[in-house]
C-alpha cells in the first residue's frame, strides 16, 4: 500500500512540473467567447497577370512606378471570437470579424494633373472584408495567471467593398468613391501566424495580446497588374469563459 501511495505521489509531482506547468488551482470551462480589436499595418505585393502592357507602358515599368509611390496604410480588424480548449495544450478558434486592408500613395502629382496644375495628391485604397478565421493555438507555457502560445491557421475573407479616397495637400479637399465591385474576387484566403499572451483576471475573464501576420493567398482582382494584400497587427481582446 505504501508503495502505491509513493508511486501516485511521484506521478502527481511529475504532472505538476513537466511539460507546460499547467495551473490546476481553478477549473475552467473549455468554451470561451471574446471581443477583439487589432490596429493593422497594411500593404500589398504587386503581381502581373501576364499581359505585357498596361496602356503604352510595360507591366514591369508600371509596377516599378507604383512601388516607388505606394506606401503602407493603417487599417484594422475587429470582431467576435469563439474558442474551445481541445486539451490543455491545444485550442481552436473561429469567429466573425470586419477588416479594413489596403495601402496608400505618397504625396505626388498624378499624370493627369501635370499639364493643368501642380496639386500634390494622396490616394488611399481601402478594401473591406468580412473575415471568418479557423485558428489553432498551441500552448507553450501555462503557469499561474499567464499563458503563452503560438497560433496558426487560415482566414476566409469575403469581399465587402473597395473605396478609393483622394486628398489634395494644399486645400485638404477629400473625395471618396466606391470602385466597381464586380471586378473584385468575392473570396480570398489568408494564411495567419502569430504569438499570444493571455492573463487571467479571474476564473471567467482573461485579457490577451496577440501580434500576428496575415497574408492573402489570392489576388484581389484579375487585372493586368494586381496585388496580394497583407497586414500585420497586434490584437487586443477580452475572453469570457463559460462555466
Amino acid at each position: 500500500m505504501k508503495k502505491i501511495i509513493i508511486i501516485l505521489l511521484c506521478l502527481c509531482s511529475f504532472y505538476s512540473y513537466a511539460g507546460i506547468n499547467q495551473d490546476t488551482t481553478t477549473k475552467k470551462s473549455k468554451w470561451k467567447i471574446g471581443i477583439n480589436f487589432s490596429p493593422d499595418y497594411s500593404y500589398r505585393k504587386l503581381d502581373s497577370t501576364g499581359n505585357a502592357y498596361v496602356g503604352f507602358l510595360p507591366n514591369s515599368t508600371q509596377m516599378h512606378y507604383m512601388d516607388s509611390i505606394d506606401i503602407p496604410k493603417m487599417g484594422f480588424t475587429a470582431g467576435i471570437s469563439v474558442g474551445y480548449d481541445v486539451s490543455p495544450l491545444i485550442s481552436v478558434e473561429s469567429g466573425v470579424y470586419y477588416s479594413d486592408k489596403g495601402y496608400q500613395t505618397q504625396w505626388y502629382i498624378p499624370y493627369s494633373d501635370v499639364q493643368s496644375q501642380s496639386v500634390s495628391t494622396r490616394f488611399i485604397y481601402s478594401y473591406y472584408y468580412i473575415d471568418i478565421p479557423f485558428i489553432v493555438d498551441v500552448v507553450l507555457l501555462n503557469k499561474s495567471k499567464f499563458k503563452a502560445y503560438i497560433k496558426a491557421g487560415f482566414v476566409f475573407d469575403f469581399f465587402e467593398k473597395a473605396v478609393t479616397t483622394s486628398i489634395e495637400q494644399d486645400n485638404n479637399n477629400t473625395t471618396s468613391w466606391s470602385n466597381d465591385y464586380s471586378r473584385y474576387n468575392t473570396l480570398n484566403i489568408s494564411a495567419l501566424g502569430g504569438i499570444g499572451i493571455e492573463y487571467k483576471c479571474c476564473n471567467r475573464i482573461s485579457l490577451k495580446l496577440e501580434p500576428s501576420l496575415k497574408y492573402g493567398l489570392y489576388r484581389i482582382v484579375e487585372t493586368p497588374i494586381t496585388a496580394y494584400l497583407w497586414n500585420a497587427g497586434v490584437n487586443v481582446g477580452v475572453n469570457y469563459y463559460f462555466r
